[in-house]
């Protein structure tokens, strides 16, 4: 490949491989990007975040254009990777996005939904959501992330 001023060049064919588990975790992006907040989704970035993102661009560049944060959109179920300029894309984004997205999204919702009403779930063994080598879990990453070790629970009837 080659450099054109600091931007690197992908050529034709060239594999490129981008971990959306650090793009959603990115301090760059996200206030608090480690902690589980989903009232996040209803907050737009704050301007500190967006301003830090933006540093030494050049607005006028196509090829570079300014982040514009993450804007809330309250009429949708879900956030997207167009509300949050794409710092957020569990799906992917573009042409190649995911054409299952919002049916996988809903069906994960429906699936939980009727698992917590019939059952209670206790999670066993050592686990820290921060550290993956901390714990019983693991995380082995290619192109999707799995649990390396299983995801070990008491399961109970809920009464």
């Amino acid at each position: 490949g080659s450099l054109q001023e600091g931007r690197g060049k992908v050529l034709k064919g060239q594999d490129f491989f981008l971990s959306i588990w650090n793009l959603h975790r990115s301090p760059l992006h996200w206030e608090d990007a480690e902690v589980f907040d989903p009232d996040r989704w209803r907050r737009p970035t704050p301007q500190h975040l967006v301003d830090r993102v933006n540093e030494g661009k050049d607005e006028s560049d196509p090829l570079m254009p300014l982040w514009k944060g993450y804007q809330p959109n309250l009429k949708t179920l879900y956030p997207n990777e167009k509300d949050a300029d794409f710092a957020y894309m569990p799906f992917g984004g573009g042409p190649r996005k995911c054409l299952g997205d919002q049916f996988a999204l809903m069906e994960s919702v429906v699936m939980l939904a009727t698992i917590f009403q019939k059952f209670d779930l206790e999670l066993i063994g050592n686990h820290n959501p921060l550290d993956a080598l901390e714990s019983d879990v693991g995380m082995n990453v290619g192109a999707t992330i799995h649990t390396e070790n299983g995801l070990m629970m008491k399961v109970r009837r809920r009464k």
